[in-house]
């Protein structure tokens, strides 16, 4: 079984997917802001959710090419996620096409951010040494962990 996470944001999106196992098989980030044309997710317009449309649809287009079609779709409740339950809804009927059994639901984003601090520490390979001196928790995050959020809201489901 497939469980597909989003993490819903203004600006950008996480989505990852994951197996039964908890094992990240997909993750990325969409930026959803384009300076040049002003294009921001809080605005709400008609064009950003065609955008935001045809963004996820891509990125599922994407997953179903590498990995196989989801069989779930996780979704947080955080930010701008009426939007994309929105959107998310209109192109079930294409999401149908690549899993006829798909289910799209909400999960609570509760401790995400923690999680997909974990999950990202985890990712990290450590030279030997620095293995045994450095703890884990202790690694700073320096970069956008949208995607494990995804994972993170993709493992809630199977909790």
């Amino acid at each position: 079984m497939l469980i597909a996470g989003i993490d819903p944001g203004s600006n950008k999106f996480g989505i990852a997917v994951i197996n039964e196992k908890r094992k990240i098989l997909y993750r990325k980030i969409v930026r959803m802001t384009d300076t040049d044309s002003g294009f921001d997710m809080k605005a709400g317009s008609a064009i950003n959710e065609c955008v935001l449309a045809e963004s996820l649809a891509g990125s599922f287009v994407e997953i179903n090419k590498k990995i196989g079609a989801p069989d779930v779709i996780v979704m947080g409740n955080g930010t701008t996620s009426q939007i994309f339950s929105r959107v998310l809804g209109n192109i079930k009927p294409a999401l149908m096409e690549l899993s006829r059994d798909l289910k799209i639901i909400t999960a609570d984003e509760y401790c995400t951010t923690q999680t997909a601090r974990e999950l990202y520490r985890n990712s990290i390979e450590l030279p030997f040494i620095l293995k045994y001196i450095i703890p884990k928790s202790l690694i700073p995050v320096t970069c956008d962990i949208d995607d494990y959020a995804a994972a993170a809201i993709a493992i809630s489901y199977l909790k």
